[in-house]
């Protein structure tokens, strides 16, 4: 799993927003699958995993009414995946299957901004309007990769799932990492 928490981070560092959201986009899924003992995943799985790692991230509260207020929602989260990974769009309103289900009303269509803001910084990492939601580019990936990190953390004892993570794929890099990977 490592292997893909770095490739986000090295995506940042050179600003291949695409790169890093992409794969910040599947890890819900990946992380679903280890967690399900049939290896597979679905919309319904990416969900909880985010709702248990994440919602929390992407719920803010007001001082006008003092409730919480969900800003991003599994729900949308899952449509954003779908939409930018298979049609190549920001836009998920379409994904009426998906949004039906949200607990809040959803946008139309999430898109992603490169704000340069750090992870803890007090400025707003994401906009809502009533229909788009903004959403720091950064602050996405680095909220992810901590939520990952805190899955990581729940099943570090969990034999089958560390199994799992060791059999994903790697790059190798040279020959030797490939010799090292068949013994």
């Amino acid at each position: 799993m490592q292997q893909y928490l770095d490739s986000i981070k090295a995506s940042l560092a050179i600003r291949n927003y695409f790169g890093a959201i992409t794969i910040a986009l599947i890890l819900p899924d990946i992380c679903a699958s280890v967690d399900s003992d049939d290896n597979k995943t679905s919309g319904e799985k990416y969900c909880i995993w985010f709702d248990k790692y994440l919602a929390e991230k992407f719920t803010e509260l007001f001082k006008d009414d003092n409730q919480s207020h969900i800003i991003f929602g599994s729900n949308e989260c899952y449509a954003t995946r779908c939409s930018f990974l298979h049609q190549g769009t920001h836009i998920i309103q379409h994904q009426d299957q998906t949004l039906k289900f949200a607990k809040h009303r959803t946008v139309g269509a999430v898109s992603f901004m490169s704000l340069k803001t750090d992870l803890h910084s007090p400025r707003k990492n994401y906009l809502r309007t009533s229909d788009i939601l903004f959403i720091d580019s950064n602050f996405f990936c680095e909220t992810m990769i901590s939520a990952v990190e805190s899955w990581m953390y729940d099943i570090k004892v969990e034999k089958y799932k560390l199994e799992k993570l060791a059999a994903m794929p790697n790059i190798h890099l040279d020959f030797h990492s490939i010799c090292n990977f068949s013994k």
